[in-house]
């Protein structure tokens, strides 16, 4: 944890603050399993069930957050005088029956909630102005869309006025529009009047996990079984019991980095057997 804060609040006023530099929760390293103690963080999250690589949901989830998301950096840019880069995007995922997620990896059974990060400087006040510039802007670019017959800008563009990523990174089964605000410029107006909508359905809440275990896994998503089978086992030798959600943090970039090259932090929230 040396040489790490977990407030960015020391950060210049003037500097642009990344997260990933000044936070020990976003440190791990490859085959090293470590303790961390996490505080309660703030997100934007959006919850979802299904494979990620195919389900409808989980394109709606990302086309939903990123422009909250984007709006709220632009905010605190503005009105603080504080800018940031936009965390790396995380998900905590589960199944009914473990196994399908530990095992069977069987994506179809799996339950998710995909989060972004909201510094600890915003609130919840902050959110609802950004969700309401971001409903805006989409409903602009579907009325727009509408008198033109077609759509040029996706909805999560239009809605996020940006089609810059600020090196945000992406997940498993996460397509271009993750890393960039963007859906690729190809949306057409279905796509405007769906994000308008579940614009609304991203929530901002609190995630305290206390202590936790977590390492780098490098490869790709599906060789991620063994690297969680050996953090299980290591959690048991330590007399600790799994006692929270998986989570995962994406600090590559999938449109530009080989699947083998892959990284992603692996966390799990643990207590005391007893």
């Amino acid at each position: 944890m040396a040489g790490r804060a977990e407030c960015a609040h020391t950060e210049g006023m003037n500097e642009k603050v990344d997260l990933r530099k000044t936070l020990d929760s976003y440190a791990a390293r490859r085959g090293e399993l470590r303790e961390v103690e996490l505080p309660a963080r703030n997100y934007l999250m959006f919850d979802g069930h299904g494979d990620p690589n195919t389900s409808p949901e989980f394109e709606a989830a990302l086309r939903a957050l990123y422009p909250i998301a984007y709006g709220l950096k632009f905010r605190s840019k503005r009105e603080l005088g504080r800018d940031y880069v936009v965390p790396p995007l995380e998900g905590l995922w589960w199944a009914e029956d473990m196994a399908a997620f530990t095992s069977g990896r069987d994506k179809a059974q799996w339950d998710w909630t995909l989060m972004l990060l909201v510094p600890d400087w915003l609130g919840a006040a902050d959110v609802e102005v950004a969700r309401a510039g971001a409903l805006a802007k989409a409903e602009k670019a579907e009325k727009a869309e509408k008198a033109a017959g077609t759509g040029r800008r996706s909805a999560s563009e239009a809605a996020a006025g940006t089609g810059a990523g600020d090196g945000t990174a992406t997940g498993d089964g996460i397509s271009a529009a993750a890393g960039t605000g963007a859906g690729g410029g190809t949306g057409a107006g279905g796509r405007t009047a769906e994000a308008v909508g579940r614009l609304g359905e991203v929530r901002f809440a609190s995630l305290e996990e206390g202590r936790c275990v977590q390492t780098l896994h490098v490869g790709s998503f599906d060789g991620e079984g063994p690297v969680i089978a050996r953090m299980h086992a290591f959690i048991a030798e330590q007399g600790l019991e799994l006692a929270g959600t998986h989570h995962e943090i994406y600090l590559s970039d999938t449109r530009r980095t080989a699947p083998a090259k892959l990284r992603t932090i692996l966390r799990q929230p643990v207590r005391a057997v007893g």
